[in-house]
């Protein structure tokens, strides 16, 4: 399989993603990220005002304050990939408090506008992402909070976004069909984020027999990689996992 990029060469899409310094891996976050992307949409437009205006998982928001969110968060990781192709440095938000203010100011549209808004962002997002294949990737960006990150990471971060807030909206989306190297990524990502958090020692096992160990390992808890991350992200009860589950801290 192979992807054209900006430049009009084929780039072969790898099936990785460990090193998105790789162009193929590249491509292939760009692929998965657009896949999760058309899956979000599906949902979006699937909803009436009615259910849009329903709480998320996310405390104190409703479905359209995360879908809000989504839409301004596509614009925001637009702005490093502008600094990422220009040397511009351009922060993700001009504030932390324009980016509640963008965010409140969004969830009060209809249901109609929100979908418009979460799809053109995506597009334009997407759109690109594939502008920086295969050369413009490697410059560091900062993202909110200062923390650095390797621009041709962004597609990365942007798919967690997309699939963790996915299941923020609570309308029955699941993980089973989502890529296995997007899972183990996002399984790598609760053992870094739990184990920061002092989480009780465990090891995830997959039904593929790959395990991934919390504070150092422990007891096992098992079931699909989907399943596990739901889970680990505090976004299941963990009902259909197997083994003891402990109480977890948040995922932050």
């Amino acid at each position: 399989m192979s992807t054209t990029s900006s430049n009009g060469a084929d780039v072969p899409e790898s099936t990785r993603l460990d090193d998105l310094s790789d162009p193929g891996q590249y491509l292939h976050a760009v692929h998965v990220l657009t896949d999760e992307t058309d899956r979000l949409m599906d949902t979006v437009k699937a909803m009436d005002e009615e259910a849009v205006r329903a709480p998320s998982l996310c405390e104190g928001w409703s479905r359209a304050h995360l879908l809000s969110h989504l839409a301004r968060n596509a614009d925001a990781v637009g702005r490093l990939v502008h600094w990422a192709r220009t040397g511009e440095e351009t922060p993700m938000y001009a504030s932390p408090e324009s980016r509640d203010a963008d965010i409140e100011s969004g969830a009060v549209n209809t249901v109609a506008d929100l979908e418009g808004d979460v799809e053109s962002s995506a597009d334009r997002l997407l759109e690109g992402l594939l502008t920086m294949t295969p050369g413009g990737t490697g410059v560091t960006v900062r993202l909110r909070g200062d923390h650095p990150m390797a621009s041709h990471d962004l597609p990365l971060m942007r798919a967690y976004e997309v699939v963790l807030h996915h299941l923020d909206l609570d309308t029955g989306y699941t993980l089973d069909r989502t890529d296995g190297a997007l899972l183990d990524r996002l399984l790598r990502e609760a053992v870094r984020r739990l184990t920061g958090r002092v989480a009780p020692a465990l090891t995830l096992r997959t039904e593929a027999g790959t395990t991934y160990e919390v504070s150092g390992g422990g007891p096992e808890v098992g079931g699909p990689a989907g399943e596990l991350v739901a889970w680990a992200s505090r976004r299941s009860d963990g009902s259909g996992l197997t083994g003891d589950l402990p109480d977890l801290p948040p995922w932050g």
